[in-house]
């Protein structure tokens, strides 16, 4: 190979090298906000806590999980990586 293909792979392995670095690490599955609140949400409609009728309940339950999902930055895992 020569010396300037060389340098251009190191260049383009350089870019991706960068992107990998930026990729956001995973937690662990149950310090998720979102696992916590719909995990409380169905108890609490089990156990018949909510003073909601059960379809506002569900939407009010989607709305809360779209805002958890903007605010939440990295993914999750169940098994470590």
């Amino acid at each position: 190979m020569n010396p300037w293909r060389a340098f251009q792979v190191y260049l383009k392995a350089r870019v991706v090298m960068r992107l990998v670095k930026e990729i956001p690490m995973t937690k662990n599955i149950f310090k998720s906000k979102t696992l916590w609140f719909n995990v409380l949400t169905a108890v609490a409609e089990l156990v018949g806590v909510l003073p909601l009728p059960p379809g506002t309940a569900i939407i009010v339950a989607a709305i809360v999980n779209c805002g958890l999902r903007i605010v939440t930055s990295s993914g999750v895992h169940v098994l470590t990586p």
